[in-house]
């Protein structure tokens, strides 16, 4: 058994890509879903090829989306989304655990995490 999610094919030729969905479909058994057309949606972002010579990306509609669903607000910024505290282990008597605030903050995060992840 296999899966494959969000695949992206594109060719100058329209012809040998009816051809490839017409194999994938066979031997999916017509599982296949396609969409075709100038604009499209992929993995969270909006692709525009309606102008000759021209190919548009942006995630305006995905970045709504997140800031939506994470309401909390943003003060802060970092060069790097780690902290060398990440590559430190406490000792357990030393251990923190998490208010009751922020641990539905932490599960809130990891939601617009999957979201992100999946979309």
């Amino acid at each position: 058994m296999w899966h494959v999610e969000d695949v992206k094919i594109s060719c100058v030729d329209r012809f040998e890509v009816t051809k490839l969905l017409c194999y994938l479909n066979k031997i999916s058994g017509g599982k296949i879903v396609a969409q075709r057309g100038k604009k499209g949606e992929y993995l969270g972002m909006n692709l525009d090829f309606s102008e000759p010579e021209v190919f548009k990306v942006d995630m305006i509609d995905y970045i709504k989306n997140v800031l939506e669903d994470f309401s909390e607000e943003i003060t802060g910024s970092s060069p790097t989304p780690h902290a060398d505290h990440l590559f430190k282990i406490r000792d357990k008597d030393d251990a923190k655990y998490l208010s009751e605030k922020d641990a539905q903050l932490t599960e809130l995060w990891h939601n617009c995490y999957s979201y992100s992840v999946e979309h």
